[in-house]
């Protein structure tokens, strides 16, 4: 459990950080305290308590995630949280398959309102926890959310695990 004076951060954090959280983005926004990448975080190893990302892992190409992965576990201190909530790849193809929206199209491929925002790969649960597991990440847990109420679609992958 983390206590009060834990060092977390939101990496990717966006218009909206984590509550308490020192917000990380390479955009300014109202809610970023720290500019910067999170495949190149300015924080010695063992620094933080707990790593929170929503959303951005899949703004990563596939040939650098596992290495975003290994930078946000080499800034936790062991036994330390990495918490990562991402768009579940094989529910938004089926909800796109069970309803062609240019909506259905856009949660797949990203809002592409800027630079940043694009979807360059896409995980299933399985995918994720094998990837944040090869990192380092042990106990991993999911945290299962339903799409709009239908409990065997999940909205997303959310996942945590410590820092063996």
């Amino acid at each position: 459990m983390l206590s009060v004076l834990s060092f977390v951060v939101d990496i990717g954090c966006g218009e909206s950080k984590l509550e308490g959280a020192l917000g990380i983005d390479l955009r300014v926004a109202d809610s970023v305290d720290l500019v910067a990448d999170g495949l190149n975080l300015p924080f010695r190893d063992g620094a933080v308590d707990h790593v929170f990302s929503s959303y951005l892992i899949e703004h990563y190409g596939h040939r650098v995630v596992e290495h975003v992965l290994i930078e946000w576990v080499r800034v936790l201190k062991r036994g330390g949280f990495l918490e990562i909530r991402a768009p579940n790849l094989r529910s938004r193809a089926l909800l796109f398959v069970l309803n062609p929206t240019w909506h259905s199209i856009v949660q797949i491929f990203g809002e592409q309102d800027h630079l940043g925002n694009f979807h360059k790969s896409g995980f299933t649960k399985g995918i994720l926890k094998d990837l944040v597991r090869s990192a380092g990440i042990v106990n991993i847990r999911d945290i299962f959310e339903s799409y709009r109420g239908i409990p065997f679609i999940p909205r997303c992958i959310h996942v945590i695990g410590q820092k063996n």
